[in-house]
């Protein structure tokens, strides 16, 4: 019987966009965001439930209390013990920092925050092959939910007694601070960073007949104050990332191009933009449009590039002249399947390839996070460039070849980059092992040292100017000027 229950109110804020997948798809978008029964966007605790799982695996003591299988060493029969930590979906906060826990008769879009969620931003994607080009069928969408929405939810931890020592509560909450607290999909392509704005924790110890009584009176209504302290995280509890480098670059750029996918008034190609909310002290909204660089157009960027220093050139003077295509497309798409379970990427599930450091579809998660940048819009910012393509003979312009683009200027904007601190050790000659054997392991160690370095200097043409990032690079869009760099290890 649980006799000593805690409870914490906590309000997230999306560090970053967010996407929250439901599986729902539509011609503005293959993956909506999941909606609560007011059309608004909501977190499922079972989502943030299997990202605090994941972090706390480590953690005996943490584990245990969010669940565990039991086995019986005489039996060898399984059993399982439900976890005792309860946690409500997170609920979006409007413009009077009120959620909407009911199905609400009144129409919230009316609401000076909520009016900008009755259509959500979309992001394209699409992936490029081995010659830097588009796969076919490959391009999809997905809606996200904008960077600076806020977030609340309850959590509450059932315990039998009074912790006697350190409490494990303190460390379920810290996990929430945790660097790689991340949530939803697209986590390595930078969305899904969620920053704590506010918990507060309230204790309600049975055995005492006050506390009894105003658990009694305790209502789960997110809107109602929970009368408690401030956390701020107990003394050694704040967990620190290790595991990764983060780099950061501020930087410049004279002429931008990231496409939309449509066009505006004035041009063919517009510039992505979105909106990100911002809070004053009071916790008061206020939605700005920003141009947006989206993570994932900078690590496609240097995905393809890695691959090109990856790569191991083709001696075409030894194949004839009219198979050099040929050969030449052989030999990059045998090295891009070497190449792709031991990039530092990451690959998708349907790969053919097994490796040790994948999981049993044969996928892998990247070990680079790069996050937007978002730079606040100015119409002055952007340029408006008509193009048109100009007939070899007649040197006159060909009909229906006319189109206009969009690009903005960046004066200073900030660039932050992720990347697992990864050191591939040369393995041990195992006891009995051929020389075959050992010669294939050791080759994958060379592999993986070899794409990692890519990697590092795919980055470093990134920084230095030598890599542009968007459309129309062929056009001189897309450099970049870092003006300061900073690393920690």
């Amino acid at each position: 019987m649980f006799t000593y229950i805690q409870v914490a109110h906590i309000v997230l804020e999306c560090d970053t966009a967010l996407a929250i997948g439901s599986g729902k798809s539509s011609a503005a978008s293959d993956n909506h965001v999941k909606l609560d029964y007011n059309d608004l966007p909501v977190i499922p605790w079972s989502s943030i439930n299997g990202v605090l799982n994941h972090l706390a695996e480590e953690d005996k003591i943490v584990s245990s209390l969010l669940g565990e299988e039991i086995r019986n060493k005489e039996t060898k029969e399984k059993s399982h013990k439900g976890s005792q930590l309860i946690g409500s979906d997170a609920y979006l906060l409007n413009s009077k920092y009120e959620v909407h826990q009911e199905l609400s008769t009144e129409d919230i879009f009316e609401d000076e925050l909520l009016k900008y969620y009755e259509i959500l931003p979309v992001r394209e994607h699409t992936s490029i092959n081995a010659f830097g080009s588009a796969k076919e069928k490959s391009k999809y969408s997905n809606s996200i939910v904008y960077k600076g929405s806020r977030f609340k939810l309850e959590v509450k931890l059932e315990l039998q007694e009074k912790p006697k020592g350190d409490n494990p509560f303190d460390k379920i909450l810290s996990y929430f601070k945790h660097p790689m607290f991340r949530l939803g999909a697209q986590t390595t392509n930078g969305l899904g960073k969620m920053e704590v704005i506010s918990c507060q924790t309230k204790v309600f110890d049975l055995k005492n007949k006050n506390n009894l009584k105003s658990f009694f009176e305790y209502t789960p209504n997110l809107n109602n104050p929970l009368n408690g302290v401030d956390w701020g995280g107990a003394a050694g509890t704040i967990v620190k990332d290790d595991l990764y480098t983060d780099h950061s670059f501020k930087f410049k750029s004279e002429a931008i191009h990231i496409g939309s996918g449509y066009g505006d008034l004035d041009t063919d190609h517009a510039n992505l933009k979105e909106y990100v909310i911002t809070w004053d002290e009071n916790n008061k909204p206020k939605a700005a449009l920003n141009f947006v660089v989206p993570g994932a157009s900078v690590k496609g960027t240097l995905y393809h590039r890695s691959f090109y220093y990856w790569c191991p050139p083709l001696d075409i003077r030894r194949i004839p002249e009219d198979e050099s295509d040929t050969a030449l497309g052989n030999h990059y798409e045998k090295q891009f399947e070497i190449w792709k379970p031991i990039n530092p990427f990451g690959f998708e599930n349907n790969a053919t390839s097994k490796d040790a450091t994948t999981d049993e579809t044969g996928g892998a998660m990247g070990q680079i996070i790069i996050e937007d940048v978002y730079i606040p819009f100015d119409e002055g910012k952007e340029t408006l460039f008509n193009h048109n393509k100009i007939d070899r003979f007649t040197q006159g312009t060909i009909t229906g070849a006319l189109y206009s683009e969009k690009v903005f200027a960046i004066e200073e904007a900030y660039l932050s980059i992720k990347y697992l601190k990864r050191v591939y050790e040369e393995p041990e000659r195992e006891k009995g092992e051929s020389d075959d054997d050992y010669s294939k392991r050791s080759e994958k160690y060379i592999n993986q040292n070899k794409s990692y370095k890519s990697f590092k200097t795919a980055l470093d043409d990134l920084t230095t100017g030598l890599l542009p990032v968007g459309g129309n690079t062929t056009n001189g869009n897309g450099f970049l000027k870092v003006i300061e760099e900073k690393k920690t290890a």
